[in-house]
């Protein structure tokens, strides 16, 4: 398996392009600068059918119209953030000058579900429907803004909980290996040994 990360706009948010096996490949979290990710896809000679949003904030979906049209894929989301994804009050688009609407989920996610190896784990607190993806034989996370290298993602949000968010670092912490490779939705990457260590 091959991760790129990829910052992307003015929030510079990690997206990520997951090569799987041959071309196949999966895309997280196209947060903008849609033309620059195409070109990392075609640099990498991956074939995109499912696009995977960790949750719904503006700055994670701004290029998702754009690349669910141009490379003909699919959109998955957990089904309590799908709504974020056609309403820029929810994905916090217009408190920031801008009305990013983008295109309804193909599939609702929800706990437990499996996408190419990936099983999806529901961690609420950021929003709502936030979630991780881990997959076990490579021993990686691609946690979106739950974890990042040296914090967590921020509950002053609308439909944001501290409690929630520290239940789903919990569960985190108490179920995965410390060896795990954690790919956040901003920064650098961690494992999650460091990130204990450094949040107790």
């Amino acid at each position: 398996m091959q991760v790129k990360r990829i910052p992307v706009g003015f929030n510079k948010t990690n997206c990520y392009l997951i090569k799987l096996v041959d071309t196949d490949g999966l895309l997280v979290d196209p947060g903008g600068e849609g033309d620059k990710i195409i070109k990392e896809i075609n640099n990498m000679d991956i074939s995109i059918k499912k696009i995977i949003l960790t949750h719904g904030h503006f700055d994670h979906i701004a290029a998702l119209a754009y690349l669910r049209d141009s490379l003909q894929a699919e959109v998955y989301i957990h089904k309590l953030d799908s709504e974020m994804l056609v309403d820029p009050s929810k994905n916090l688009s217009s408190s920031f000058g801008s009305d990013i609407e983008t295109v309804p989920a193909d599939h609702l996610l929800k706990d437990g579900d499996m996408i190419n190896g990936f099983k999806i784990i529901h961690t609420p607190g950021h929003t709502p429907g936030g979630i991780c993806l881990y997959h076990k034989e490579e021993g990686i996370l691609f946690s979106g803004d739950t974890i990042f290298a040296m914090g967590v993602g921020r509950t002053d949000f609308p439909g944001s909980s501290t409690k929630d968010l520290h239940n789903s670092i919990e569960q985190i912490k108490n179920n995965l290996p410390v060896e795990t490779v954690i790919y956040p939705g901003h920064g650098p990457q961690t494992v999650l040994e460091d990130f204990m260590n450094y949040y107790g």
